[in-house]
């Protein structure tokens, strides 16, 4: 299967060390090609997404939504999705 694009997320991972709470930001991937879109722990057949959406909540950083027959699927990104959704939406809309 070919990627036809990739976007990075982050995973917030809260730890509490000697009575200190830290902070750690793990990067993973969502992927899609012809055939599903994946992420770290999903993977979503093209039949299984309905739409992606994007929400900015600060001005480095936002939420893209998948939209999916399983339920809403949030990823916390910090890069701007709009190739990205654009993108699949071309795709979604050419199968």
């Amino acid at each position: 299967m070919e990627m036809i694009a990739q976007l990075p997320y982050i995973k917030v991972i809260r730890s509490i060390e000697e009575n200190q709470q830290h902070y750690k930001e793990e990067e993973y991937m969502i992927a899609f090609s012809l055939e599903a879109v994946w992420t770290d722990g999903e993977v979503f057949h093209q039949h299984e997404v309905l739409d992606m959406s994007f929400r900015p909540f600060s001005n480095q950083m936002g939420l893209i939504y998948l939209h999916t027959i399983k339920g809403l699927y949030c990823y916390t990104i910090k890069e701007n999705p709009k190739m990205f959704i654009e993108t699949f939406k071309q795709l979604k809309s050419a199968l």
